[in-house]
């Protein structure tokens, strides 16, 4: 009896015997695990970061090794919120790392970072269209690099041309603001068109991406800006990455009027 009912796929409730559907969700997480360190290797070997910079990128600066312990089958029960860390570091969507959907398949909001659930709409509808949209356009290539030019931005900072949703952890800060991208300068990472919420106020750190209004390079209410990804910091410069050519390049602290930081979802998430 025993023996028909695992051949059935039925198992007896009080068989001490192993019944073959207790394994499928073991051989179902094992294989997602095989799927997600492929995707890790290659986003590293894209990139060309290693395990420990994307590890420390991940983890906030907690941990050099997640990317060993992914690799050792101990990251089966991964969060949502870890995998946005982890596809933020890594230049990729959540999507991608865990379903394998490429940024062309998947919707902007996805690209970006807001990710939501379907279950999640009816939430996200019902938080209030107040976070105005500022007008950009594309500005004057810029030569800071030396040997390339840099796409740069004008940011219209003295009316709302729309409006976006305002997460529950900003429904106090009057200073936030979105823009819609433009331009091609950090694809994949950003596409045009696609939406962010930008914090004028929260310390931008190396990895977070950032809008960088430049002095001397304005008129009023317009600001001549760059939207990049902040690579490191001094009293004398900033180093800056952009995707699109792929480009680290620097621009001098004097030339800096302000670094705003553009928010992720573990910003939003508190």
């Amino acid at each position: 009896m025993l023996a028909e009912a695992l051949n059935a796929g039925n198992c007896p409730p009080l068989s001490t015997g192993k019944c073959p559907n207790d394994q499928k969700p073991l051989m179902r997480d094992n294989a997602r695990m095989t799927d997600l360190i492929e995707r890790l290797e290659e986003r590293l070997t894209a990139l060309g970061k290693s395990d420990r910079e994307v590890s420390l990128l991940a983890t906030e600066g907690r941990s050099s090794d997640l990317i060993r312990d992914l690799r050792r089958g101990r990251g089966k029960r991964m969060g949502i919120e870890a995998y946005q860390r982890l596809a933020e570091a890594l230049e990729t969507t959540v999507s991608y790392l865990r379903d394998g959907v490429h940024a062309a398949e998947a919707s902007p909001n996805r690209r970006t970072g807001y990710e939501s659930h379907a279950a999640d709409r009816s939430f996200d509808e019902a938080l209030p269209r107040t976070i105005p949209v500022y007008g950009t356009a594309l500005g004057a290539e810029l030569d800071l690099n030396g040997d390339e030019l840099v796409e740069s931005h004008i940011v219209e900072l003295t009316e709302a041309i729309d409006w976006v949703r305002r997460p529950p952890l900003l429904a106090r800060r009057s200073d936030v603001y979105a823009v819609y991208i433009t331009g091609s300068s950090m694809e994949p990472r950003f596409e045009p068109g696609d939406p962010v919420i930008v914090d004028p106020k929260r310390p931008p750190r190396p990895g977070d991406d950032v809008i960088v209004q430049l002095a001397d390079r304005h008129t009023e209410g317009a600001k001549a800006a760059l939207i990049k990804r902040l690579v490191r910091r001094s009293a004398k410069a900033l180093t800056l990455r952009q995707y699109n050519p792929p480009m680290d390049f620097e621009v001098a602290a004097d030339e800096v009027l302000a670094v705003h930081r553009v928010v992720m979802m573990r910003d939003l998430l508190g």
